[in-house]
């Protein structure tokens, strides 16, 4: 999402592909702080024992993308780049904020 977000020109395909997303300005901002608060909860979890910050921070980010596709759909030019872009991402966070958690540090703890 940080890159999207960073990534220098234009990037509409279109001017339909533009109207799809509503408010470029929203969404491009909508993708640089999701994504960091998306590697925030990553490298936190990594750091620390506690799981709770990490997944929070997970949360936020994932609902941060749902409220950017509601508004959008408010707007009244959700089409499919928006559901790309917005939705599909911001689900998978939240999804994947019930896994985030520290990696193994001792590969003898599994035992086949």
């Amino acid at each position: 999402m940080i890159g999207v977000a960073v990534w220098p020109g234009d990037h509409n395909a279109s001017s339909a592909a533009a109207a799809d997303l509503g408010n470029p300005k929203w969404i491009w901002i909508a993708h640089i702080v999701a994504g960091a608060l998306s590697l925030a909860s990553v490298f936190l979890a990594q750091r620390t024992a506690r799981s709770g910050l990490p997944k929070i921070l997970l949360m936020v980010a994932g609902a941060l993308l749902l409220v950017g596709f509601v508004m959008t759909m408010l707007a009244g030019s959700s089409g499919p780049r928006s559901w790309l872009a917005l939705l599909l991402p911001g689900l998978l966070l939240l999804a994947a904020a019930f896994g985030v958690g520290p990696m193994p540090r001792n590969l003898d703890t599994h035992t086949r």
